[in-house]
């Protein structure tokens, strides 16, 4: 079996590699969970000075793992599993960086801006697609990020976002040359592992600290309780997405909704 996040080191730089190119990366509790797990270690290596992020392929993540229709169960413990998961990325004490090359997408997206810098290829693509297709996403970081407004834009048409204007609208860190990518991403790290740990870790913790006064993680938690009920068993716009995939198949589904959003 295929390990779906790879480990390697690049000096004292960690790079984890979502490898799952199959299906864009798509995200899975395990991988996650895996990925937390990485994240917690790397803060106990004093080897480790910094981590980045990144997918194998075409595409950094395209979001959830949803060709089955969606786990059966209780949606909303899974969810905040999957949130305690992200959430390993903000707490680290060491940056960790997201190096997007391609899709980020739904899930991706989220975890993407979770980080503390994103640096993004020419090609790459940023969204939050999910209520084109079924529910809202459950974890709604965007207004945090690019403002209120501009959230609402890409959370309620599933608008996407090219990265450019993503770092314009203040998503992206840097936008870079496709060709030779994740070299210069690891040039554009290589400065993060010269700060001593401990004033990285304090300067990072006191940005964290005041999105969290702010209520940062209040609203991520709360956000996501509110949401969590659409992806219950039963559910309507759960149970009419499942039947219109059982009936189309999950890529015909995807095409026959995008046409109706083009109209």
């Amino acid at each position: 079996m295929t390990d779906t996040l790879l480990a390697e080191t690049h000096g004292p730089i960690l790079v984890l590699t979502l490898n799952k190119p199959h299906k864009l990366n798509a995200l899975d509790a395990g991988m996650l969970a895996a990925m937390a797990e990485r994240l917690r270690a790397a803060d106990a290596d004093e080897a480790i000075a910094a981590i980045v992020l990144r997918g194998e392929g075409r595409a950094f993540s395209t979001g959830f793992d949803m060709t089955g229709g969606g786990a059966a169960g209780d949606a909303s413990a899974r969810l905040r599993a999957n949130l305690e998961s992200f959430l390993a990325v903000w707490r680290a004490r060491k940056p960790v960086v997201a190096a997007v090359d391609g899709y980020a997408l739904g899930a991706g997206c989220i975890l993407a801006n979770l980080c503390d810098f994103i640096f993004a290829s020419e090609r790459s693509v940023f969204g939050e697609p999910e209520i084109r297709y079924w529910n809202p996403a459950s974890i709604t970081i965007l207004p945090w990020i690019v403002g209120v407004r501009r959230a609402r834009q890409l959370l309620f048409y599933g608008k996407n976002l090219d990265a450019r204007t993503a770092r314009d609208w203040g998503m992206v860190t840097e936008v870079l040359p496709e060709a030779g990518f994740f070299e210069a991403v690891l040039a554009a790290v290589r400065p993060l592992t010269h700060l001593h740990p401990d004033s990285a870790a304090a300067l990072k913790r006191s940005i964290n600290d005041g999105q969290e006064i702010a209520g940062f993680l209040d609203a991520l938690h709360a956000g996501l309780e509110r949401i969590a009920p659409l992806y219950q068993p039963g559910a309507p716009s759960r149970e009419a997405y499942r039947a219109e995939v059982e009936k189309r198949g999950f890529k015909e589904y995807i095409r026959h909704r995008d046409s109706l959003l083009r109209n």
